[in-house]
């Protein structure tokens, strides 16, 4: 008599319904590790972008200044802020906030 098992083909690693076992939570370490893997993509792109915000905020603050205006201006500070509470719901008002403040040349 044979043994079933023996018939079947042995099943590798590259085998897509062991790959797609993985990440529905099969290998909660391996899909915690991509997951994380992400969400370093996502903080490199986020700091990319206030980068370049603070770039393009130091520019305005030096063309405010050279025409005698003031370094900040509230109501558009408002304005940031709110954009970032109604796209992000929960914690987007303090989102915005951060934001400008790291946006803004040191003591200010």
């Amino acid at each position: 008599m044979t043994d079933p098992a023996a018939s079947r083909p042995q099943s590798s690693s590259n085998d897509p319904l062991q790959q797609q076992a993985r990440t529905h939570g099969q290998d909660p370490e391996g899909e915690i590790a991509a997951l994380r893997g992400q969400i370093d993509e996502a903080d490199a792109a986020i700091v990319a972008a206030i980068e370049q915000r603070r770039s393009l905020s130091a520019r305005i603050q030096e063309v405010r200044r050279t025409a005698g205006g003031p370094q900040r201006e509230p109501s558009r500070e408002d304005v940031v802020v709110a954009a970032y509470a109604d796209r992000l719901g929960h914690g987007g008002e303090d989102v915005g906030r951060a934001v400008l403040r790291a946006c803004l040349p040191p003591g200010s």
